[in-house]
């Protein structure tokens, strides 16, 4: 009796044994990771999700002065006439690579901004392409709204709800979103 108690002991601390070196090969790196934080006490890393998080913005970096070029020869002279003709609106956009030559023109007639979809799909934020120089951006990209992957409408509609004092509860339950998702909006 006594050596088959000591069995079915020795046969659980076997598979006790087995199951932590499975657990152990399967999350290898997580514990290693793990320990070595609490070893060193050192806080997770984070990327910065907007600039208010990221040391660099708030810093206070001295701001570079960019020189705009305006003798540049608008862009439907330079491209072909055949093709598509534009049909979204990117006047008030600019080109954001400094290193082309329709950087911060905002004029449309000048301009070589045209409307972005990735394979044909078509975006809730939309993207703008530069015809020069083929650099992609979301037309967000420089605004409060950039960090944010609502539509704009909404945010909109749910900051003057906010302003005429609607309830935060009412609101939480109108967009389907979290409280704090709401309140971050606000420090937007």
């Amino acid at each position: 009796m006594l050596d088959h108690l000591r069995l079915e002991h020795l046969a659980l601390l076997v598979r006790l044994a087995y199951s932590v070196r499975q657990g152990w090969q399967l999350n290898r790196r997580r514990v290693k990771g793990w320990l070595r934080r609490v070893k060193d006490h050192l806080p997770i890393q984070r990327h910065p999700k907007s600039p208010k998080d990221c040391p660099q913005c708030c810093g206070g970096l001295p701001l570079e002065k960019v020189h705009l070029n305006r003798e540049v020869r608008p862009w439907s002279e330079v491209k072909s006439k055949r093709g598509r003709k534009k049909r979204y609106a990117t006047q008030g956009y600019a080109c954001l690579n400094p290193a082309c030559p329709y950087y911060g023109i905002i004029d449309e007639t000048i301009h070589a901004l045209v409307r972005h979809t990735a394979r044909g799909q078509d975006r809730d934020i939309p993207y703008l392409r530069c015809q020069c120089c083929q650099t992609v951006f979301s037309s967000r990209k420089g605004t409060p709204l950039y960090y944010l992957k609502a539509k704009q409408g909404q945010v909109e509609r749910v900051l003057w709800f906010l302003v005429e004092g609607v309830d935060m509860a009412v609101l939480v339950r109108y967009t389907g979103r979290t409280e704090a998702t709401v309140a971050r909006w606000l420090v937007v």
